[in-house]
């Protein structure tokens, strides 16, 4: 299992290459909302990196916050459950830490 202190220490590009084992999972999948999405990508992560649920959440949380994962929302929706989480095609080189 993952210890808090090794999740915490992830460096960009080793989060890129986790949002590659989460896009298989949102592929040809309907809109899954908000919430239901991320804990789709939790669930994921927590099996494959075999890690507590908190340290997959807080994957998820870095993944949207450098931008790479997003979620799309229609410009009609109404809610938040009505968009759909979707994988950056490449990691946005202006944000890589130092």
């Amino acid at each position: 299992m993952m210890k808090a202190a090794s999740v915490s220490k992830l460096g960009g590009r080793a989060l890129a290459d986790l949002s590659t084992l989460i896009a298989p999972s949102l592929e040809g999948t309907p809109p899954l909302g908000y919430v239901r999405g991320k804990t789709l990508m939790r669930d994921v992560l927590v099996r494959v990196l075999d890690c507590s649920e908190v340290e997959a959440e807080l994957l998820v949380d870095q993944l949207e916050a450098r931008g790479l994962i997003r979620f799309d929302t229609p410009p009609a929706a109404s809610t938040m459950t009505q968009g759909v989480w979707r994988v950056v095609p490449s990691y946005p080189t202006t944000q890589e830490p130092t």
